[in-house]
């Protein structure tokens, strides 16, 4: 349900879990963040506050705490919450990986960049640093840089399925060696075959590529799937306005414009449904 962004329904399954289970960590913290993601804040932070009294100075429950102060505006609140964190745990990675998250969430990219530099000099051999690192560089248009990150990362793993996804879409999404995208794609799919980001990606290499008929198959599945990411209605617009089905291309857009809206900008997508309606009339 959480990832139909159904939370209602997620809400009332852990509602039903904590009942079984009431002092069930796994149970309360999922809820709190079910009610942070469907907006309930007043709810999440009564229900944070009674698990923590029992979890004193966990990092999860900070790290939940964080989220809701950003969801709340108070961005700054939540920053120094994990700043907090991280200087009582500076021997663990996952402390500089939330703070490093919570800095790109809200496009502080270039604070997050200096913690996870600095946390890959002190914890080299992790992963998880080394991809988040290569995701901001990404994130702050420094392609090359993100791209020589990536491939350590693959390097020490060759089926990271994150990273090869990562890494073909940035390929795919800036029109250069789409061959190469593909193959990397094709891989995070045999790892992960039922990840709608992933189907998404390997769809618009494919829309680049002008192999549609293949391209349509995957970016298909991704939508229902993923129906409330405003990128892959996005895309999957765009293929059926290169099919000449305007109507689909519309309703396509119309469901971007009425998704989670991250990465897309809005006014294009209605330019886009006006020159579609235009098609039409004529």
């Amino acid at each position: 349900y959480e990832q139909l962004n159904d939370y209602m329904a997620a809400i009332q399954i852990y509602q039903k879990g904590m009942e079984l289970i009431p002092a069930s960590f796994g149970f309360g913290t999922r809820l709190v963040e079910a009610y942070i993601n469907s907006g309930q804040f007043f709810d999440a932070r009564a229900l944070l506050e009674r698990i923590r009294d029992r979890h004193p100075n966990n990092l999860t429950l900070i790290s939940i705490e964080a989220r809701l102060l950003g969801g709340e505006g108070n961005v700054e609140g939540g920053v120094n919450l994990l700043k907090g964190s991280l200087r009582t745990q500076r021997n663990h990675p996952t402390a500089y990986l939330v703070l490093a998250s919570f800095y790109t969430q809200h496009k502080k990219l270039k604070e997050a960049l200096e913690l996870l530099q600095s946390a890959k000099s002190q914890f080299p051999e992790n992963t998880a640093i080394h991809f988040q690192l290569g995701a901001a560089l990404e994130q702050s248009n420094r392609f090359e840089d993100a791209e020589q990150v990536f491939k350590r990362v693959l390097y020490d793993h060759p089926k990271h399925a994150a990273t090869l996804n990562y890494l073909g879409y940035m390929l795919a999404d800036r029109g250069i060696r789409l061959q190469e995208s593909v193959n990397l794609l094709e891989r995070a799919i045999k790892i992960d075959p039922y990840n709608g980001a992933y189907l998404d990606s390997l769809g618009w290499v494919y829309f680049k590529l002008a192999r549609f008929d293949l391209a349509e198959v995957m970016l298909q599945r991704a939508s229902k799937q993923m129906s409330w990411n405003s990128v892959i209605q996005d895309h999957l617009g765009d293929l059926m306005l290169k099919l000449e089905r305007y109507t689909d291309a519309i309703t396509a857009w119309e469901n971007a414009l009425a998704g989670d809206g991250e990465e897309i900008e809005r006014s294009k997508i209605e330019q886009k449904i006006g020159n579609a309606k235009n098609y039409l009339d004529r």
